[in-house]
């Protein structure tokens, strides 16, 4: 099929339907009758509608004064999904009254998706916010955050390794993340918040401080490298003839949502930084995966432009020979005749690019996570937020 399994269209728009009505009876304060119109949802809608429907349920039910029935609301799920059961644990996280049960909710979260890497490295993202604006140590949020890097950095290890053999930019990549890493504080002396967390949280606080020691010792090399990969991203406009990159970036096993975290991920790492120089170093990375994202994006949509040409080509087949020599081209970007949809390759053409209508068209009807929409990015005014902060930081570098 074209699209990822998932319900029908027509449960989707309900779905959606069901979301804006709860939406504004949650902002009016009217719970009561969030709660009856959730029930009438999760009877009208396919099971695999329901993921966003708990979260609005658990936090209609914690702010509606109910909260003593979250217990009894998470024993029905029990043998739900690992995902279903860490969203309505992220749900609680997020509806919370007190700092204590913030923080148990985040750990059940994490351990209901041990073994899901990408979904756990969203909440380690998320926790790590959480941590930093609800005012704990910078290093707990920290540890949190580099946590999540560590696990998205892991499926980006062949895209980097082909990088490194010639491919684009993996190489200045692979510098530019050693060199976020190695922001972290040698911190085998201390005690963080997350290892007193009951249960599980001593096997982060571990791997961040031998995340630490093995940075501490690449710290000064790292760190020119990163200056060097600075300078040459910033004076890229000057050198490169076209700017634009063909739409074929990103990685086999990289995609939009891994590239939008680890963006964020190294946009909070700038936030945090203690000086200007760490600040504006750790916010180039993160504008080196905004870029992969947009390139990741282009390929994806290059890929469903492929894809159709080749089912008109089909339709239009002579005979076997040439039905054949159809189905054995590659869908890649501009394969059959399809477009090829170019991004920018560096900051200076980025002030003046426009992304083309079809290109959006593209992305906008994805829904397989490929492409750069409100699906993909689940959090798109957050993913926001952090483009601006990167800009403003590097504005001012």
């Amino acid at each position: 099929p074209d699209e990822a399994s998932g319900p029908p269209p027509v449960a989707v728009v309900q779905q959606q339907m069901y979301i804006a009505v709860l939406t504004v009876l949650g902002d009016q304060g009217a719970y009561a009758e969030g709660l009856r119109l959730l029930d009438e949802a999760f009877a009208v809608l396919p099971e695999e509608s329901h993921e966003a429907l708990w979260e609005l349920r658990v936090t209609f039910l914690v702010r509606g004064g109910r909260g003593r029935l979250v217990s009894g609301e998470m024993a029905r799920i029990k043998d739900a999904p690992a995902d279903l059961r860490a969203t309505v644990w992220l749900a609680i996280a997020r509806a919370a009254e007190t700092r204590a049960e913030t923080l148990t909710a985040f750990r059940r979260a994490l351990t209901a998706l041990d073994g899901e890497v990408l979904a756990k490295a969203s909440v380690l993202v998320e926790f790590g916010e959480w941590l930093f604006s609800a005012g704990f140590l910078a290093r707990d949020a920290e540890d949190q955050i580099l946590a999540a890097v560590d696990l998205l950095s892991d499926l980006d290890d062949e895209s980097v390794a082909a990088g490194a053999d010639g491919d684009g930019g993996g190489g200045d990549e692979a510098a530019s993340g050693a060199d976020g890493r190695s922001v972290a504080r040698s911190r085998a002396d201390n005690q963080s918040l997350v290892s007193g967390m009951p249960g599980g949280g001593a096997g982060l606080a571990k791997s961040a401080a031998s995340r630490s020691q093995v940075s501490a010792g690449a710290l000064s090399a790292g760190a020119k490298q990163s200056a060097q990969t600075l300078a040459t991203t910033m004076s890229a406009g000057s050198q490169a003839s076209s700017g634009m990159l063909g739409g074929g970036g990103g990685s086999a096993r990289m995609g939009v949502r891994h590239f939008e975290m680890l963006m964020r991920c190294y946009a909070m790492l700038a936030r945090m930084a203690a000086s200007a120089g760490a600040r504006t170093e750790l916010a180039a990375v993160a504008q080196a995966y905004a870029v992969r994202m947009w390139a990741a994006s282009a390929r994806a949509a290059g890929k469903r432009e492929a894809k159709a040409r080749a089912k008109e080509r089909l339709a239009a087949a002579r005979d076997q020979a040439e039905a054949k020599e159809i189905r054995e081209t590659p869908l890649v970007p501009g394969a059959h005749g399809a477009r090829v949809f170019p991004v920018p390759s560096d900051p200076v053409s980025w002030l003046s690019w426009q992304p083309a209508a079809d290109l959006v068209e593209h992305m906008n009807a994805d829904r397989r996570n490929g492409c750069i929409n409100a699906r993909s990015l689940r959090r798109p005014a957050l993913t926001i937020f952090y483009l601006d902060l990167v800009r403003g930081v590097l504005e001012r570098a």
